[in-house]
């Protein structure tokens, strides 16, 4: 997001969580609600209290039941509803008071959330494609995914939600994640973070008048990158971190965990990348290589977490044969096709593994 790295270029602070239904343990990474909204944008912008509040468990989410009419002229009908229920999540109904016999758990920012009604994100896809597999058996797919949530929030999450013991954790990163996850990771380690020019977060205000989407998918964290490179090693030691605390959450729930790199928009089609971006690029100081840079960055994640035997899937050969955009223009979301493409992904990782669970107890 534009104003958290603005908030950060000018103090330097961090934020914290709150949910409910059963009696929530204060989590390993605690921010009171005076240090979530010091270092949340969403929790004192445009978003609050109308879309976001502070959760003590996960920093922040939505708040409860909302159903709320968006415009979005991609969209079939050019409108979707953002429903949520009691918990705050992205879901027409309430969680079961015993988890279901399949029972998954989906995180990862706006584009897990999804810029579509319900049935149409990532989770309410996997629902329904397993519901169909399996008629008759109680199925539940939480959709934890929120915008603005990166590695914290994930382990969090799982935290969270680690009573209902879900089959399979399904964790989307995508390329803001790991600038995103930088304020927490200095208000955690006490250490202030590099100074940025006194022009940065003009220069950032400029463009993110036109360009704010664009800014908040993946550009930002380029530029960012860009103007201090050694806050990127940074960040990829604590994506990986964090992810190797989610393996070990896991591995004592005995859950599979899946986890998916996101490319972002810019990333598909380098040539077009350039040509729409021209203009922001420009006033940013970004090139040709610093837009490329953002597969470098894919490939040493994935090393990362591959290298601590994870599965992880990365969704760039997958959308790079896709016919139909994976991303809306409007917004730089990923489009209902792409939640499609990822919820088939999802659903034969999860048949995948419940075959080999069903030979394990022959």
């Amino acid at each position: 997001m534009l104003l958290p790295l603005l908030h950060v270029l000018i103090v330097a602070s961090v934020a914290s969580p709150a949910l409910a239904q059963e009696p929530v343990r204060p989590p390993r990474y605690h921010l009171d609600a005076a240090q979530a909204n010091r270092l949340f944008s969403n929790l004192r912008g445009k978003d609050f209290p109308d879309k976001d509040v502070y959760d003590e468990a996960v920093w922040f989410r939505r708040k409860p039941g909302l159903d709320i009419e968006e415009l979005h002229p991609e969209i079939p009908g050019g409108k979707w509803r953002m429903r949520t229920n009691s918990l705050g999540l992205r879901m027409d109904r309430d969680l079961a008071n015993e988890p279901a016999e399949i029972s998954l758990l989906l995180t990862g920012d706006a584009n897990m959330e999804g810029v579509c009604s319900n049935s149409d994100t990532i989770a309410g896809r996997v629902e329904r494609s397993l519901a169909a597999l399996h008629p008759g058996a109680s199925i539940e797919v939480v959709n934890s995914g929120k915008g603005s949530y990166t590695f914290y929030n994930y382990v969090l999450v799982l935290e969270r939600f680690a009573a209902r013991k879900p089959k399979m954790f399904v964790v989307l990163v995508c390329l803001n994640d790991f600038e995103e996850c930088l304020s927490a990771y200095y208000h955690f380690s006490g250490t202030p973070g590099p100074a940025f020019a006194d022009g940065d977060a003009r220069e950032l205000v400029e463009v993110g008048r036109d360009w704010t989407d664009e800014l908040a998918q993946g550009l930002m964290a380029l530029w960012r990158f860009d103007r201090q490179p050694g806050e990127l090693d940074t960040a990829l030691a604590v994506g990986a971190g964090l992810m190797g605390e989610l393996a070990g959450t896991c591995a004592a729930l005995g859950t599979e965990l899946v986890v998916f790199w996101c490319p972002p928009y810019f990333s598909l089609d380098a040539a077009k990348a350039q040509q729409e971006l021209a203009k922001p690029c420009a006033e940013l100081g970004l090139d040709a290589l610093d837009l490329a840079s953002a597969d470098a960055i894919a490939t040493r994640f994935l090393h990362s977490v591959r290298g601590m035997r994870l599965t992880a899937i990365d969704l760039r050969p997958t959308f790079a044969k896709a016919r139909e955009p994976m991303f809306w223009t409007d917004d730089r979301h990923l489009s209902l096709a792409a939640n499609e493409l990822i919820a088939r992904e999802i659903s034969a990782r999860y048949e995948t593994l419940a075959a080999r669970e069903k030979s394990k107890a022959r």
